[in-house]
């Protein structure tokens, strides 16, 4: 019988169990499967977690078919306890868990890895000297600076040396950065250059409201960005955008738009998602 920690390892041509070992990784090492996806160019599904403080909320999320939860820390309440105990849940039931910190700060990104976070967003960047810091805690020397405070539960209490333990986890660890206000879109090109960089996430409300048109989300905002064409392939053409509904999305497209968020959970109990769903991944 397969470990508990192992359950989430799946072939995503097939849909069905895969073993570790015929995906290239050592049993008990977490795999990303956002970052998996995303490297082979397909479509990835998340939703918002704000406001319920419930580790079964990333279950229903992987029952349901999502691809990632994006547990948010800036502006939820949720301690770090309640975020560990969601990040099991997650990557014990198959779905990447990503957590948005309040602030750029090493201690907040450090312990969120620590409690195995297996993505960070990096909200309101505008400087690229600051994301380039902020993005160095995420990976361990030599291609970043994150300190070794790796727990035996993160890789299933199997024994593994360093080497391959740092190698893992900076193969396997997302890192998102935010466009929200008038001087990061300003800067987006050199922002966007910045190495160690995965995906580029649009917060269109707050960007709105810096560009003095707020709620008036396809006001400009996309053409704006269009000019970071340099950066924009230097991320692997990756650019995420909450998704209110499908017309939100489309207009925000720079080349290719493989990473959805569908809203907040509250939000998706007020709506239906028919053709937008995490099933429906040509859409």
């Amino acid at each position: 019988m397969p470990k508990p920690g192992n359950l989430h390892i799946r072939d995503y041509g097939t849909g069905a169990a895969a073993p570790p070992e015929s995906l290239g990784y050592p049993v008990g090492m977490r795999v990303n499967h956002t970052r998996e996806r995303l490297d082979r160019g397909e479509t990835v599904f998340g939703c918002g977690l704000q406001a319920y403080r419930s580790a079964e909320v990333p279950r229903a999320f992987a029952a349901a078919g999502f691809d990632y939860v994006f547990i948010d820390m800036e502006h939820g309440a949720f301690d770090l306890e309640t975020v560990q105990d969601m990040v099991a849940a997650s990557v014990t039931s198959g779905i990447t868990p990503i957590v948005r910190v309040g602030e750029l700060l090493y201690s907040l990104v450090a312990r969120l890895l620590d409690a195995g976070a297996q993505g960070i967003i990096l909200p309101r960047v505008e400087d690229p000297a600051i994301l380039a810091e902020a993005l160095s805690w995420m990976r361990f020397p030599p291609a970043g600076k994150r300190g070794y405070g790796v727990s035996g539960g993160m890789i299933d209490f199997e024994p593994r040396t360093f080497a391959e333990i740092i190698e893992h986890l900076n193969r396997n660890t997302l890192a998102v950065a935010q466009i929200e206000t008038a001087a990061a879109v300003e800067r987006a090109d050199e922002l966007l250059s910045v190495p160690g960089l995965d995906v580029v996430m649009v917060g269109p409300a707050d960007l709105s409201i810096s560009l003095g048109v707020p709620g008036q989300f396809g006001h400009g905002i996309p053409q704006r960005l269009r000019g970071a064409r340099t950066g924009v392939d230097r991320v692997r053409n990756v650019l995420a955008a909450v998704q209110r509904a499908k017309a939100d999305v489309d207009q925000y497209r720079l080349r290719a738009f493989p990473l959805k968020l569908g809203g907040q959970v509250f939000g998706l109990h007020q709506r239906h998602l028919t053709g937008r769903g995490p099933n429906q991944r040509g859409a």
